[in-house]
């Protein structure tokens, strides 16, 4: 990508930036922060933006937490914190493994984040602006609607797995509540099974979320847990029900059990199981 190129617009979109974040209160920005956003600009000098921008990087922020995802796959969440008051502020990352990044941020309808581009330097030094000449990687994030999100999230299931095949089994909200614990039994050839897509439909009460989903494997060497996706492909959610989909890969015959806790309502679940059996 071609850094002057893209100078100018940046230059042209941080003056507004500059204009609305005087006095910017970190709450604020923090909250502001909420939501689903997708790479737009990657600036770094020796670097193709190109390149970033092909990997469709998207983040999800929460109070405070980013979770970053490329080509619909986590790769990783980290804390955040804000301070300053005035542009541009600073925000300090702390990654799982403890790491810090620090960078500085501002927000307008876009979100505009800088770090530096040395992978060292950055754990223990801010950069100054948002010039990749002066040593800043920039990125600049525009908002995704919940719904654009789920969609693509919905989409990346189903993306890039191969000549593998999918069994799909609804689990109904209804019978959740009636057999508790649940569990059931699913017997399948392995040639038919590389990859499960298991939807589940989970009661709430209105204006409750689901918070925590664990998915776990009795032989990870049978059936290995990949991902669980807020929503499933077909399935629409609403005010008293909502959807989960598990992500299950099979390895090879055998048998294995695949537990399931879902925390909703500020309860756990019942409890769901599948006793899977793969034949030849």
């Amino acid at each position: 990508m071609n850094l002057k190129l893209l100078r100018a617009p940046l230059a042209i979109g941080l003056i507004n930036v500059v204009l609305a974040s005087v006095n910017a209160d970190e709450q604020d920005t923090a909250k502001q922060m909420n939501g689903y956003w997708k790479l737009r600009e990657y600036q770094e000098t020796g670097h193709s933006g190109e390149e970033m921008l092909n990997q469709n990087c998207r983040l999800a922020i929460k109070d405070g937490v980013e979770e970053a995802f490329k080509n619909g796959k986590s790769f990783g969440k980290s804390k955040f914190t804000i301070s300053g008051e005035n542009f541009p502020q600073q925000i300090d990352f702390v990654n799982e493994r403890g790491e810090k990044t620090l960078g500085i941020i501002t927000m307008h309808s876009d979100m505009y984040i800088a770090i530096l581009s040395d992978p060292e330097k950055r754990k223990t030094d801010r950069p100054a602006n948002f010039l990749p000449e002066d040593g800043a990687l920039v990125t600049v994030y525009e908002r995704m609607t919940e719904q654009e999100w789920k969609r693509e999230r919905q989409q990346s299931l189903t993306r890039d797995l191969g000549d593998t095949h999918y069994f799909l089994k609804v689990l109904p909200a209804e019978q959740l509540e009636r057999d508790k614990p649940f569990q059931k039994s699913v017997q399948l050839r392995k040639v038919e099974a590389a990859v499960l897509l298991v939807p589940i439909q989970v009661p709430i009460a209105i204006d409750h979320r689901i918070e925590i989903v664990k998915c776990t494997s009795s032989d990870k060497a049978i059936i290995v847990p990949i991902d669980v996706v807020q929503g499933a492909p077909g399935l629409r959610g609403d005010q008293e029900v909502q959807s989960v989909t598990l992500l299950l890969r099979v390895l090879r015959r055998g048998n294995a059990t695949i537990d399931v806790d879902i925390t909703y309502n500020a309860n756990k679940s019942p409890g769901i199981k599948y006793d899977f059996t793969f034949i030849d």
